[in-house]
């Protein structure tokens, strides 16, 4: 999370929502058996939050595809 907070790269922290979730609800909504392994349900919450970041940067007037020099 540092490179990308120093380097200005949006951050989504999935073991912050994940702990959320998990005293909201129990985390046996989202994990197996094992408290390791994320359910359908559990692995939503990851790829929804990606997904909502990707789609922000995608949409917004301030994309930057050239943080890095391609060469």
């Amino acid at each position: 999370m540092k490179f990308g907070q120093t380097n200005g790269f949006p951050i989504y922290d999935c073991h912050a929502e994940l702990l959320a979730l998990g005293k909201a609800n129990g985390w046996q909504n989202h994990t197996l058996d094992d408290g390791v392994h994320l359910t359908e349900k559990g692995n939503a919450v990851p790829a929804e939050g990606v997904f909502a970041i990707l789609k922000e940067q995608l949409t917004s007037d301030n994309v930057r595809f050239n943080k890095w020099e391609i060469e």
